[in-house]
């Protein structure tokens, strides 16, 4: 490489030339010569015919070095952005090029076939197509499919590729959609009714994701229902019906989980989707990325539901159930109080639907309404108790906070007694959170209701008197200074007390938390980016999976944390850190090859870091307790944790 850096500063190109067309010289002297003289050729010191003739060279890398070198500098608009379409202008390399489609190297096409995506040449478009349209290729050859995906990007035009969602060879098909997607073209639209779900689910990813094609969401949406076994596709579909928020929209995705056709994973993304229609969260539910909405009219969300609605509410699955009644309660859409009144009182029913159909009845201020809470106070679920106190705070504050006392001091569940304590601020009982509070800094309330009773301190109703304010601020600079050394000091309420099932919500589903990004449960969804959870909760306490969230530099598993070495030779080396030992240093490096070198022979190397994110800038409080509870449940075998 120095000397061909050498020749090249002294613009030596015959004697590069030379040595480059010696078909006898060692084969590494005749590669950095052809890099030399692309080093001129982008000095415009040198013609690109310069290279041409080694087109036909018997040595089949220096064919495809020579079409790679001289056809790299007309690619610069073919990196990380969007491919332009074609100019319709003709390029002299082209000529030359296209019958090297048919070279019997297939490194060598791979190389051509980029060339002429470089070049976007329609004139080579034909032979593009030939070569792809072969029986022979399939899907899974990655290198010639990203050939043939920029080769077609850069050299077809949109009505060429559009029609060749047509085409009888699937791997001509996922090229042409791939090369629209890379263009960001509505026209890839074409391609998500295709009868192969993968294909049809890298177009809606191209519709959907990075960044976005708007004109094509709108395919898309219509696309909801068909390819049910791409989790990919169809919950993409659901969120382009969510970003339109069109009634038409919101009548697709009411089906979709009317009809119950889906898997649950589809279904729970289709309630999400209604929970959140009429005011949408400012990051995507699919891909996390910022991309707020503005609040939208609740009508025509109920216009969609009121012709489902019985059907939801009696529909197999207990979330849809429960999902349907909210939903009515929420857009006040009316439900007999008999039909109501009959789900409250069916003692079979699942917990949280009698809940519901409770507020519900609340909402539409059914006769009766105080023997009613007051039966549900009386129930054993945890449901019941807890819409009975949110009712009773508001229509009763002094009765509210004697059953919140009762519940703290009886042998109630965690979930009740958190509830309770959160109800404080509705029941607007001061004196109470004054004691609670006091017993916090005393560290006299139970560890799974600590954290309850701090976020209660500050809501709005207490948040505001000094006496609240001041101490709120105490804990919280005493926290930030502890953190300095300590740097759980500031999430230690957060170790005990979370619900699982909402945890397990939080790791699969948390848009900005994205852990299924690097982790998966068992065999589950999610990636080997870092270590499987299926088994965490019976190797590790919640101590250590709270320090894993919030401060993950400390906790790096084996073979997970990256290492960069400088050796002695001067030579780099990165990787994941396997291990080290009897003086040898082991890593995994991007290919997945391990290496090993001699301890002896580094001159510096990195600390080993974790690539996740401090989680306490991501999720709450709350969210993180979730979490640790849901991890602690995972002790492997055949159970992969909670049901969700």
């Amino acid at each position: 490489m120095k000397a061909q850096f050498e020749l090249v500063k002294r613009t030596a190109l015959d004697e590069l030339s030379a040595v480059a067309s010696k078909v006898d010289a060692p084969q590494l002297a005749r590669l950095h010569a052809i890099w030399g003289i692309g080093q001129l050729i982008r000095q415009e010191k040198a013609e690109d015919s310069a290279l041409v003739g080694l087109f036909g060279d018997p040595d089949p890398e220096v064919r495809a070095q020579s079409v790679k070198t001289v056809t790299d500098r007309y690619g610069r608009l073919l990196g990380l952005d969007l491919i332009p379409a074609p100019s319709g202008e003709s390029h002299a390399l082209a000529a030359p090029l296209i019958p090297m489609l048919e070279d019997p190297s297939q490194r060598v096409r791979i190389q051509v076939l980029l060339g002429l995506g470089r070049l976007r040449d329609t004139a080579a478009t034909d032979a593009i197509l030939n070569l792809l349209a072969r029986k022979e290729l399939v899907v899974s050859l990655t290198a010639l499919r990203h050939a043939g995906t920029t080769a077609l990007a850069g050299a077809a035009t949109t009505d060429k590729l559009a029609s060749l969602a047509n085409h009888e060879s699937l791997f001509v098909r996922t090229c042409a959609s791939l090369a629209l997607g890379r263009r960001n073209d509505p026209a890839v639209a074409a391609f998500l009714g295709d009868s192969d779900d993968v294909l049809a689910g890298d177009a809606a990813r191209a519709i959907h994701d990075d960044w976005m094609i708007p004109d094509a969401v709108p395919a898309l949406a219509a696309q909801l229902g068909n390819h049910l076994a791409h989790e990919g596709f169809t919950r993409r579909a659901i969120n382009a019906n969510h970003r339109i928020g069109t009634a038409e929209a919101a009548r697709r995705v009411v089906a979709l989980v009317a009809e119950e056709e889906a898997p649950v994973t589809l279904l729970e993304a289709g309630l999400e989707s209604l929970a959140h229609w009429n005011r949408p969260l400012d990051l995507d539910l699919v891909t996390g990325q910022y991309r707020p909405l503005s609040e939208r009219d609740p009508a025509v969300l109920a216009e969609a539901l009121k012709p489902h609605l019985d059907t939801l509410l009696t529909a197999k699955l207990s979330k849809i159930r429960s999902a349907a009644m909210e939903l009515a309660t929420e857009l006040k859409i009316p439900i007999a109080n008999e039909t109501l009144l009959a789900v409250f009182n069916n003692a079979e029913a699942e917990g949280p639907l009698r809940a519901t159909a409770l507020r519900s009845l609340a909402a539409q201020e059914a006769p009766g309404l105080d023997t009613l809470v007051t039966s549900a106070l009386a129930e054993k679920d945890d449901s019941l108790q807890i819409a009975g106190l949110d009712l009773l705070a508001k229509s009763n504050s002094d009765k509210a906070v004697s059953e919140i006392v009762r519940r703290l001091e009886s042998r109630s569940s965690v979930a009740v007694k958190q509830h309770a304590i959160r109800t404080l601020p509705a029941a607007q009982a001061t004196d109470m959170m004054r004691a609670l509070f006091s017993d916090l800094g005393a560290g006299k309330i139970e560890p799974a209701l600590q954290l309850d009773v701090f976020e209660a301190a500050k809501d709005p109703v207490f948040a505001g008197q000094a006496e609240f304010a001041d101490t709120i601020l105490s804990l919280e600079t005493a926290w930030q200074s502890a953190a300095a050394t300590d740097p759980l000091a500031p999430f230690r309420l957060a170790l005990e007390g979370g619900d699982p099932v909402h945890g397990k919500s939080v790791l699969l589903n948390h848009p900005a938390a994205q852990c299924t990004a690097c982790h998966r449960i068992g065999d589950g969804a999610g990636s080997s980016v870092g270590p499987n959870l299926k088994d965490v909760g019976k190797r590790k306490d919640r101590l250590y999976l709270l320090q894993s969230l919030v401060d993950p530099q400390s906790v790096i598993a084996p073979g997970f944390g990256n290492l960069a070495l400088t050796m002695k030779d001067e030579t780099s080396i990165a990787g994941q850190f396997l291990g080290e030992k009897d003086g040898k240093v082991s890593l995994r490096d991007a290919e997945g090859k391990e290496i090993t070198v001699d301890a002896g022979e580094i001159k510096e190397r990195t600390p080993v870091i974790s690539t996740m994110p401090p989680m306490g800038f991501i999720l709450q409080k709350n969210e993180i307790r979730d979490v640790v509870a849901f991890l602690a449940t995972l002790k492997g075998g055949k159970d992969k944790g909670v049901d969700h």
